[in-house]
């Protein structure tokens, strides 16, 4: 991972399935994304891939946030038998 300024950085994935219901979050403590990212405009084709796929594939939410690093958090129902959309 290059953090400009830094020679060490960490990145942490989660991912957990619970209730129906599938979390993935990546975490890093890097420089933090402006507080302003919004993800049905912005000109950032990795946002607008992981957008599309999570909010048409999959129907579910993403959500960025900034603090301490950045947080990006993906949830979607899991599959069931029988689903044919993806």
């Amino acid at each position: 991972m290059h953090l400009p300024g830094r020679k060490k950085g960490s990145i942490k994935i989660s991912a957990v399935q619970e209730n129906g219901q599938i979390s993935i979050t990546v975490r890093d403590d890097g420089n933090r994304v402006t507080c302003s990212v919004d993800i049905n405009r912005t000109n950032s084709l990795g946002i607008q891939l992981i957008r599309t796929l999570v909010q048409h594939h999959v129907e579910g939410f993403l959500t960025i946030t900034s603090g301490k690093g950045t947080e990006v958090r993906m949830e979607f129902p899991a599959l069931t038998e029988g689903y044919n959309n993806v």
